[in-house]
């Protein structure tokens, strides 16, 4: 079942497997990267990215306390990932996304890193009609993860933008919020995209 605007056991969700390398956006204090290790097992690799110095401290120490040898833990902001061109089978984040202010920067970059072939599964909030431009506008609501919800038209946008083919949302739950004198719709869901491969 979902946490609002997240979802749980992502990586199993991605069909992440053995042998992967898996790129997770936003990686926080890893639960999400040490789902994925367990997967992609001792031929594959997951490297988690997030632009907090303590979370990537964090997850560092506990990588090495659980003794992960095929995890590591990168410094960096998603619109500008660390990591050099056709790197990854899978790009995963877990409700981040909807936090960066430039997306299709962060779309852009997750196609870059990721093999010919190779896909990405992001989790996030998925706003059922466009924002208002005061919620939007709201530091609180962005501090939420709901002020930065792109709707699902956008979000397949986005990423056709990219250059992701097969682009597809699968939506798990919703919540209604009361902003103002307007009820907006919050969905959790999880939209997925494929960068084509060599021979396409």
């Amino acid at each position: 079942m979902p946490s609002f605007g997240c979802v749980f056991s992502l990586s199993e969700k991605a069909g992440i497997k053995e042998g992967d390398v898996v790129v997770d956006l936003g990686s926080g204090a890893g639960h999400d990267v040490f789902e994925a290790a367990g997967l992609v097992g001792d031929y594959g690799r997951v490297v988690g990215v997030d632009f907090t110095p303590e979370m990537v401290e964090a997850a560092t120490n506990t990588a090495r306390e659980r003794g992960y040898d095929n995890v590591e833990f990168r410094l960096g902001d998603l619109e500008r990932v660390p990591l050099p061109d056709d790197f990854a089978d899978v790009v995963i984040s877990n409700c981040v996304i909807n936090l960066t202010s430039d997306k299709s920067k962060v779309f852009s970059e997750a196609f870059r890193v990721l093999k010919p072939g190779g896909r990405i599964v992001d989790a996030d909030e998925i706003a059922a009609k466009v924002l208002p431009r005061s919620l939007q506008n709201d530091e609180g609501m962005w501090c939420k993860c709901i002020g930065g919800a792109l709707t699902e038209h956008q979000y397949v946008e986005a990423l056709r933008k990219a250059g992701f083919v097969d682009v597809r949302t699968t939506i798990y739950g919703s919540q209604t919020i009361q902003w103002r004198d307007r009820e907006i719709v919050i969905r959790s869901g999880i939209i997925e995209g494929v960068k084509p491969s060599a021979e396409a």
